[in-house]
């Protein structure tokens, strides 16, 4: 879930009869901070193994990376759990990809679910720059997933494009409804002109657009809204 551009925030699960509730085992609760770690760290840490300042243990390692001390302490706990030289070469493989990690260092599951995504709405359909934007997406969980996202894109106009993404643990079969919202206000890289721009919504088992095993696409769907001048 490393986004170039994170200006989405997820709101709350859509409350309903119809829909489900997300559900983390215990077996799995080192899951989620230790994708948080990753996507924070990860990037640091190749770059201290790859610029030689690895002396020592997992302490040592996790102690260089530039942030605070919840996550370095984090970082330690997950690296012991492999032993420091499996954690290095795990590093230097996983292109990124913080879901995979936090797998190969057994903290998440990987049950390889399938799913699929059933509406997608923008609400609402046009306003000028500076208007607030809600996504609201209902999506279907068929086979249970071990560790996946859901992934949202938006891309249009002159702007760079820009994503989020909500990482789902251990979720059970049943529908589920998500808003995320967004404020489409003009900058350098995100002018927000009149135009039509696209919203891209991915289900995922793994880290959306991931090459590494137990990574694949369960389902997409596309919405539009537009800027008015």
């Amino acid at each position: 879930m490393n986004k170039k551009f994170v200006v989405i925030a997820f709101i709350a699960l859509i409350i309903g009869a119809q829909c489900g509730q997300f559900s983390v085992s215990q077996k799995n609760k080192l899951c989620s901070p230790c994708v948080q770690l990753m996507n924070e760290s990860l990037s640091d840490l190749l770059n201290i193994i790859l610029n030689g300042g690895v002396i020592g243990g997992c302490g040592k390692l996790c102690g260089l990376i530039p942030a605070s001390k919840t996550v370095q302490e984090i970082c330690s706990v997950v690296c012991d759990i492999v032993g420091v030289d499996v954690f290095i070469n795990l590093i230097k493989k996983a292109d990124l990809d913080s879901i995979w990690m936090c797998e190969k260092v057994t903290v998440c599951s990987h049950a390889m679910g399938t799913g699929k995504i059933l509406t997608i709405n923008v609400s609402p359909e046009s306003g000028p720059a500076g208007t607030k934007f809600e996504v609201e997406v209902v999506f279907q969980v068929e086979t249970e997933i071990g560790t996946g996202e859901l992934d949202i894109e938006i891309v249009g106009g002159a702007n760079m494009p820009v994503g989020d993404g909500e990482l789902l643990v251990d979720t059970e079969p049943g529908e589920y409804g998500i808003k995320f919202s967004f404020t489409a206000t003009p900058s350098e890289d995100d002018p927000w002109d009149p135009a039509t721009y696209e919203v891209g919504m991915a289900l995922c088992d793994g880290e959306c657009g991931s090459k590494h095993e137990w990574s694949k696409v369960l389902g997409e769907k596309k919405a539009t809204f537009k800027i008015t001048e």
